[in-house]
C-alpha cells in the first residue's frame, strides 16, 4: 500500500515477470500527480469556455482512470479474471475518450482555423453531458460518442490493432465463452464424467490475466499522452478559441484582447 493505495503483489510481479507492472505503477503515479484540486478557470482563458472543456474533461477523465486502475489493480492481485476485465475495459474506454480528444484539440490548434471551433464545441459537449439512453438523457441536444468509432480511429492512427485488444477484454466481460466457461470450469479430461468448476486462481487464468494487464498498460499510457498533448497545445488553442470569439463580434469591450500570455 502507497498513499492508501494498493499496488501489484510482489508474487504477481514474479508470476507475470515478462510484463512490466513496475512501469504500470510508474504511469500511474505520474498521472495521480496530475490531479488538480482547483482550477481557475480565468488562467485558461479569461472569457473563452472551450479551453476549460477541454481541460475540465481531462481532470475528470483522469480521476476516473486512477480510481477504476486502483480498483483493477486490486482485482489483478486475486486474478479475479471477471471483475479485472470489467475494470480495464472501462479503462481503456475512457483513456480512448480522452486520447481522441486531446488529439482534435492538438489537430484544431495546428490547423489555426476559427471556422472548425464550432465542431469540436460540439463534440466536446458530446462528450461531457452526452447520454446513449434517451430515457436516461436530460436533453436530447447532446449524444455520448460511439467508444468503438473511436477506438477504430486511434489504432489506425498509432498503428495498432487496438481491437483486437479491446474485443479480448469485451469477450471476457461479456457472459460469453471466455467470459464463462473458460474461467470458472476446469476442463474435464477425455473420459471422465466428473467436471470440477473453478473458484480461485488456477493456470487457466493466466494468459487472461496477462491480456488484462496489457490492456491496463496501454489505457494508463493512453490517458499520460492525452494530458502531455493537451499540455503542448493548451496556450495555443486558448488563444484560437479567443481569437474565434473577437473575430465573432462578441469579445466583451472591457476585457483587453488579444490576451497576453507568458
Amino acid at each position: 500500500m502507497i498513499g492508501g493505495m494498493e499496488w501489484f503483489a510482489r508474487s504477481l510481479k514474479r508470476k507475470l515477470e515478462d510484463r512490466d507492472l513496475d512501469k504500470i505503477e510508474e504511469t500511474l503515479l505520474v498521472l495521480i500527480a496530475s490531479k488538480e484540486k482547483v482550477t481557475d478557470v480565468r488562467n485558461l482563458s479569461p472569457f473563452a469556455k472551450m479551453p476549460f472543456k477541454i481541460h475540465d474533461l481531462l481532470q475528470i477523465g483522469l480521476r476516473r482512470n486512477i480510481e477504476l486502475a486502483e480498483a483493477s489493480i486490486r482485482e489483478l492481485n486475486r486474478q479475479n479474471v471477471t471483475t479485472s476485465m470489467v475494470l480495464v475495459r472501462a479503462v481503456f474506454e475512457t483513456a480512448s475518450l480522452l486520447f481522441d480528444s486531446a488529439n482534435r484539440v492538438v489537430d484544431v490548434a495546428k490547423k489555426d482555423d476559427v471556422k472548425v471551433l464550432d465542431e469540436l464545441d460540439k463534440f466536446l459537449m458530446d462528450v461531457l453531458v452526452g447520454f446513449k439512453s434517451k430515457d436516461w438523457a436530460s436533453s436530447e441536444e447532446f449524444v455520448a460518442r460511439n467508444v468503438l468509432t473511436i477506438i477504430q480511429r486511434i489504432g489506425k492512427q498509432l498503428d495498432i490493432d487496438m481491437m483486437w485488444f479491446y474485443e479480448g477484454l469485451s469477450e471476457h466481460a461479456h457472459p460469453n465463452y471466455l467470459g464463462m466457461m473458460a474461467t470458472y470450469r476446469l476442463t474435464a479430461e477425455v473420459g471422465n464424467p466428473i467436471v470440477k468448476y473453478a473458484d480461485s486462481p488456477n493456470e487457466s487464468r493466466d494468459a487472461s490475466i496477462k491480456i488484462a494487464v496489457g490492456g491496463l498498460a496501454m489505457g494508463l499510457d493512453m490517458t499520460k499522452m492525452a494530458l502531455e498533448r493537451h499540455a503542448t497545445i493548451a496556450n495555443q488553442f486558448a488563444t484560437l478559441a479567443e481569437r474565434g470569439i473577437h473575430e465573432g463580434g462578441t469579445w466583451p469591450t472591457d476585457l483587453e484582447y488579444p490576451i497576453k500570455r507568458q
